[in-house]
């Protein structure tokens, strides 16, 4: 079991999730992001499930890598 590769997408998760949202303007114009959408969502709880690392969720689903 790999679990550093799960523990390592949760604490990334996680961190992103504890994130509060800035409503300063000159932040939000230079903020250059896109969500993930509900079928990707499951598709990465999938490939954590068969223990794949994040580098191949990130190539899998053409993403950058999380840092």
């Amino acid at each position: 079991m790999k679990c550093n590769t799960k523990c390592e997408v949760k604490k990334n998760l996680d961190a992103l999730a504890s994130k509060s949202l800035s409503t300063d303007q000159s932040e939000i114009a230079t903020m250059n992001y896109t969500h993930l959408s509900l079928g990707e969502r499951y598709q990465i709880y999938a490939l954590i499930g068969a223990e794949h690392s994040i580098n191949f969720i990130a190539r899998a689903l053409e993403v950058p890598v999380p840092y």
